[in-house]
Formats: structure tokens, C-alpha cells, sequence
């Protein structure tokens, strides 16, 4: 008797909660993991489908063209050269397909001397086009034959004859394309030989073809090559794919023209820097070489 006062007096002094304080508080556990346990797969149901659903508008997003595969790394095409063949067969393509609605902004005739055409192949490829040329006494404007320094010409005169001649589109300057386009010479190439009947469903418009690269898979512009269209000086198969090669390469060129000149200079730079990291080690070795080695005697 005296033990339970004695349990009743500490409890009530120093605050502890009695054994049916405990039961309730036990009880509130379990009911609260029992809501726990009960809510759990509600959470999980909700959440899952959530996910579901935002991958599925996702896939429905980007479900209207597919991107283009890839031949070679990324890496490797900074690495490697320019191929010149390819690049003169592909400025044949431009210049004898792409060229009728297709401008090449800001590439001049001399920037393909040795590197696509010899200098007098440039010149004449120049001279095929006039210009303006300089006013005479009497401030009329003649033409004079094109010289190297001469752009690429234009096919239309300005935007307005651009859009008329192409049902109101407007057909991009190729000359940065490459860059501006997601895959690069990859797309370009998927793009011009991915020209297919549109599949069972898909309601084409009027005037556009199929092409599941291109966003939205319908494009106003018709099917440029075909087999054998033209003939390589080379004697290559002008087959599809080959022509989509060389002119999506050509392209790579317009973007970087200099791109051999800029590589060669870098290696340039690469082996003078590493010869004057190798000197400066040298150097630094032999002036450290007799303090470092020194030995100091005491003489106290």
C-alpha cells in the first residue's frame, strides 16, 4: 500500500503520465498508421498517373517529326578535315539545284579558291553572273562580268518575289542552316531523303508533302532530287543519298569556311605553347636546381 502512494506521489510530482495516459496515446498511434497505410495507395495511384500523364503529353509534344539519326560522333567532325571531293560535288547540287530558291548570304567566289575549285574554275564560275558595275561619265550604271570578290547571287530580287514564287513562303539563306537547325548536317540530310507518302490518317494539306523529319511533318517544299538528276564531274552515282551527302556537307562548309585554316593555326599554336611549357621547366630546373640542393653547414 504504501508502494502505490508512494508511485501515485512521484507521478503526480514529477508529471509522468499514468498507464492510461499511455493506452490512449497508443491507441492514437494506431489509428493514425491504420490512415497512414490506408491513404498510401491513394498517394501512389495519384501520383503514377500524374506521371503518366505528363510523359504522355510529352511523346504527344514532339510526336510530329522524329530526330535525325547520326552517322559519326560530334567530336569526330570537329576533329576531322573537310572532305574536298564531297564539297565540290555538293556546290554542284547547290549550284544547279538548291540555287534556284536558295540564297548563300556572305559567301564569296574567292573563299572556295583551293578549297573547293581551283583559282581559275573560280574565276569563270564568277564570270558566268553579272553585277553592277561602276557608274560612267554620265552616271549610267552598266554590268561587268563577276570577279572573286563577288557574292553568290541571289535567286530573287527582294522578299516580295521570294514569297509569290513559293505560295507565300519565304525559303531560308542556307548559308548558316546547318547551324541553325537541331542534328545539323544530320537533318539536313534526313531531310532530303525523307520525302515519303504520309501515313494512313494524317490529313496533308494543299500543296505539302510528307517529310516525318520536318516539324510538324508536312513542308511546301516538293522532293528536290532524284536519281541520277544530274552528272558528278567525278563520276559518281548522283543517287539521292549521295547528293543529300554532298550538299549537306557543302553547307557545313558555308558555315565555317575557314574551318582547315582555324584547325591548322590551333595545332600551330598547340606546339608553340608545349615548347615553351617544356623550356620554362627547363629553365625553372636549372635555376632551382643549386638553392634547392645547397647544403648550409652551421659553424657555431
Amino acid at each position: 500500500m504504501l508502494g502505490n502512494l508512494g508511485r501515485t506521489v512521484l507521478q503526480g510530482a514529477t508529471g509522468l503520465p499514468s498507464r492510461g495516459v499511455y493506452r490512449f496515446a497508443s491507441t492514437q498511434q494506431q489509428a493514425s498508421s491504420s490512415l497512414w497505410r490506408q491513404a498510401l495507395p491513394v498517394a501512389l495511384a495519384v501520383t503514377g498517373g500524374a506521371a503518366a500523364l505528363s510523359l504522355g503529353s510529352v511523346e504527344a509534344s514532339g510526336a510530329d517529326n522524329i530526330p535525325p539519326p547520326t552517322n559519326r560522333p560530334e567530336m569526330l567532325g570537329k576533329i576531322l578535315s573537310y572532305d574536298a571531293a564531297s564539297l565540290r560535288r555538293g556546290y554542284q547540287v547547290y549550284k544547279e539545284v538548291c540555287a534556284t530558291c536558295h540564297s548563300l548570304d556572305g559567301i564569296r567566289y574567292g573563299m572556295m579558291v583551293n578549297t573547293i575549285l581551283l583559282e581559275e574554275e573560280a574565276k569563270a564560275e564568277a564570270a558566268e553572273n553579272e553585277y553592277p558595275d561602276e557608274p560612267d561619265e554620265e552616271g549610267e550604271v552598266g554590268t561587268r562580268p563577276g570577279k572573286l570578290m563577288d557574292p553568290f547571287p541571289a535567286p530573287y530580287p527582294n522578299e516580295e518575289a521570294a514569297r509569290f514564287a513559293n505560295n507565300g513562303a519565304l525559303p531560308p539563306p542556307l548559308t548558316l542552316i546547318v547551324g541553325a537547325r537541331h542534328g545539323g548536317s544530320h537533318y539536313l540530310f534526313s531531310l532530303l531523303t525523307g520525302y515519303c507518302d504520309a501515313p494512313a490518317g494524317v490529313e496533308m494539306a494543299e500543296g505539302m508533302h510528307y517529310n516525318p523529319y520536318f516539324h510538324g511533318g508536312q513542308i511546301g517544299m516538293p522532293p528536290p532530287l532524284s536519281e541520277d538528276m544530274l552528272e558528278y564531274d567525278d563520276g559518281t552515282q548522283a543517287s539521292v543519298s549521295q547528293m543529300a551527302k554532298d550538299v549537306a556537307h557543302f553547307l557545313e562548309w558555308s558555315m565555317n569556311p575557314r574551318f582547315d585554316e582555324n584547325k591548322h593555326m590551333e595545332v600551330q599554336k598547340a606546339v608553340v605553347m608545349f615548347t615553351l611549357i617544356g623550356l620554362s621547366w627547363l629553365i625553372n630546373k636549372q635555376k632551382w636546381a643549386v638553392p634547392k640542393t645547397r647544403q648550409i653547414k652551421r659553424f657555431f
